[in-house]
């Protein structure tokens, strides 16, 4: 068995720390196979979402009107203003369909964009499709170590609870029982 885990970016990080995150993840050996995606998503204000390669350019329409990844006062961190989580699983859903990735393989997007919950990682619980989002900012804050070891721990670990529990819900309520 064999498990596939792609890992795009938004255009907010840098193809080198998307390369770090993979390297470092694929440099314990495993049944993970860790697999770099050349590809960014471009998150704005328009109705498109525009998904990018160096050897292309591509849009995907978008068949609603909300607005994609509004930029945040930076002085407001730590409130409730931010992305939606539909909207990160919506690039997921793009970005799968783009590149017809298998419903059963991973999909992670690495975006520095504050979501409204303002988490660092979390999993498609609503279609418990196998899309995730993680920020890769402000760890600084929490942890005293570079950003790469969190950020590939929570990558590593969403994928193993997805083994765990039937669904990401399951995981919720194990996780709050006393």
């Amino acid at each position: 068995m064999n498990i596939q885990v792609h890992i795009f970016r938004s255009a907010d990080v840098s193809k080198e720390n998307l390369q770090r995150v993979v390297e470092y993840l694929s440099s314990y050996p495993g049944i993970m196979q860790f697999i770099a995606h050349d590809f960014s998503v471009q998150l704005g204000r328009n109705e498109d979402l525009q998904v990018m390669s160096d050897a292309m350019s591509q849009k995907i329409d978008r068949s609603t009107k909300s607005v994609f990844f509004q930029p945040i006062n930076e002085k407001k961190w730590a409130s409730k203003e931010g992305q939606s989580f539909p909207d990160f699983f919506e690039a997921c859903d793009a970005f799968r369909n783009q590149e017809n990735i298998p419903e059963e393989e991973h999909i992670f997007l690495l975006t520095s964009k504050r979501n409204n919950l303002n988490w660092f990682a979390a999993p498609d619980v609503k279609t418990n499709k196998l899309n995730y989002f993680i920020q890769m900012d402000e760890w600084e804050f929490y942890t005293q170590s570079y950003k790469l070891y969190p950020v590939a721990y929570q990558l590593a670990t969403l994928v193993l609870k997805s083994y765990m529990f039937r669904n990401f819900g399951e995981y919720e309520q194990a996780r709050h029982m006393r």
